[in-house]
């Protein structure tokens, strides 16, 4: 009873002195699109109704059109027509490290010559960067097939330069095959790496193979779907999350193990003790800002399985975990206040520490029966560790997107270049 009355004292200090504390930084707000939203007008006791996207949060580039709006035939798409530098897409906020998904329809595909392009262009110094300056990954029609080529950074895939002859894999994806075929798409960038996934829409299966991955891409900026080179595609929805989201969970619904405390939104763990979600998820990134202020040593848990972080700079895993990349870490990165990031999908488990403003992948584990699991943090047998937020985000390959009709309540008119400065309307930092 002794040691428990002292642990209790010690953790109602700690609780005192920890407010204040925090590591994460969000740039931005989620952000996702059906564009099945509409706006109704009346007129002499006619209803016209017409597709609607709000501008001030999203940027409709050149060559970018809505369809109109027909009741006999649902047109919830974006067309991609004659794409040139600016055809471009996405919402008017930045973003560092996100899960993008986007699905496209391809149209005209007789039309496009060798050399038009469609994807996902990321770290946008402006809203009009061209896609070529930018970070990204384009689909490249060309002879024989698809090619992806990396813009910006080295693709692990690459074969020539930065361009991967994607064509070349047996049951390779042909993007530039069939008009009217859909395609889903996923991007998640952590850090200096963006990870791509992609298959013909409904293929739940493909859509779990990670199909290449490019680095030296570490920043932020605009994320936005482009075409160029006269590409023709119709952009069916989009989506961009982020990883480390500003709302993060509420840690009062966490179950209290052991020498824990939560007050004020913020966790106090010492001696063994853990906190862990209420909830269950598969793929998902969960960041913990993390201090620990004693001891040598905390782990992350995925129910049964956890992975030890330790003072000598190791991260090793339990049963179940297998350690196929990394595995060291300055752990006086989290003796000052860090965030660490669990992204755990399709049997791989990353572990992203925050340097400095970047998170860098210190260790990659293969997991054995992944599955449904809660996640939570545990103090080493002799630590104490103050966790004063967590954020949890959705590596789901396709996620459902909720439809925005017109509301005047919140949809003011667009925004001009008149009514705001020039480097506001573009995007372009001061």
């Amino acid at each position: 009873m002794k040691n428990k009355r002292i642990c209790a004292f010690a953790l109602a200090g700690l609780l005192l002195c920890s407010t204040g504390i925090g590591y994460v930084t969000a740039t931005a707000e989620d952000k996702a699109i059906d564009f099945a939203g509409i706006i109704s007008e009346s007129d002499d006791g006619f209803v016209y109704k017409n597709y609607y996207i709000n501008e001030n949060e999203w940027l409709i580039g050149d060559n970018v059109t809505q369809p109109k709006y027909n009741d006999a035939q649902q047109k919830d798409y974006l067309r991609f027509l004659d794409c040139g530098n600016r055809t471009v897409f996405g919402p008017r906020v930045r973003y560092e490290d996100f899960v993008c998904r986007f699905s496209v329809i391809m149209d005209d595909i007789e039309l496009a010559s060798s050399g038009a392009s469609l994807g996902i262009s990321f770290n946008r110094g402006t809203l009009y960067s061209f896609a070529n300056d930018c970070p990204g990954f384009l689909f490249v029609k060309a002879e024989a097939g698809t090619a992806v080529r990396a813009t910006q950074g080295q693709m692990d895939k690459a074969e020539t330069g930065t361009l991967w002859l994607q064509y070349k894999e047996e049951n390779a994806i042909d993007l530039w095959s069939e008009k009217g075929k859909k395609y889903d798409f996923m991007v998640i960038k952590s850090g200096d790496e963006a990870q791509l996934y992609f298959a013909e829409a409904g293929d739940t299966e493909s859509m779990k193979i990670l199909r290449a991955t490019v680095s030296g891409v570490s920043g932020d900026g605009f994320v936005a779907a482009c075409g160029i080179m006269g590409a023709n595609f119709y952009l069916d929805s989009f989506a961009v999350h982020e990883l480390s989201p500003q709302s993060g969970e509420d840690l009062s619904s966490y179950s209290v193990n052991g020498a824990a405390a939560v007050s004020g939104g913020v966790g106090v763990i010492g001696h063994g003790g853990s906190l862990v979600s209420a909830k269950k998820n598969e793929k998902f990134a969960v960041t913990y800002d993390v201090k620990v202020v004693g001891g040598n040593s905390f782990t992350l848990d995925l129910d049964g399985k956890f992975i030890n972080i330790s003072s000598d700079g190791r991260i090793f895993g339990s049963e179940g975990l297998t350690l196929s990349s990394g595995g060291n870490v300055d752990f006086s990165l989290f003796e000052n206040g860090t965030s660490v990031r669990l992204r755990r999908l399709n049997g791989k488990v990353y572990v992203d520490v925050k340097e400095g403003t970047v998170y860098e992948t210190k260790a990659v584990f293969e997991e054995e029966n992944a599955a449904q699991t809660k996640y939570g943090i545990t103090a080493g047998a002799d630590a104490s560790l103050i966790v004063n937020s967590v954020s949890v985000a959705s590596l789901e390959a396709t996620i459902d997107i909720a439809t925005h009709n017109y509301d005047p309540n919140v949809d003011l008119e667009p925004i001009r270049p008149k009514d705001v400065s020039f480097n506001e309307y573009y995007g372009i930092k001061d």
